[in-house]
């Protein structure tokens, strides 16, 4: 019985601290990027650490992500204020956005050329 007992509170510890370093990780790898006053695009680069990269806007905004290497574009279109869109990229490749306006990306890598 006491073995039983240690196994299922073990099992919920493990189970707590994995859902906290899950919000922790989700975290410190999302963030909000913004053209300048000047509506000049953003000069910061994401690189997807998963693959599938979140994206959130509370203004209605066209997003474009441009491979740096290939110059290939992927599009999500026309993203409706208050909306999450999820968007799948390759790994390990950096990209450009273009947007018109704040936009909330998560789970990427940031580099700033």
């Amino acid at each position: 019985m006491k073995k039983k007992v240690f196994l299922l509170s073990s099992l919920c510890l493990i189970l707590i601290v994995s859902i906290f370093a899950w919000f922790s990780f989700k975290t410190n790898h999302t963030y909000t990027l913004s053209p300048d006053a000047y509506n000049q695009p953003m000069g910061t680069q994401i690189n997807p650490i998963f693959g599938k990269v979140s994206v959130y806007s509370e203004y209605d905004t066209n997003l474009v992500f441009t491979d740096v290497d290939t110059k290939e574009t992927f599009e999500i279109g026309y993203l409706t204020r208050g909306l999450n869109e999820t968007i799948i990229l390759r790994r390990n490749h950096f990209y450009t956005i273009e947007a018109n306006g704040p936009i909330t990306i998560s789970i990427v890598n940031l580099r700033i050329p």
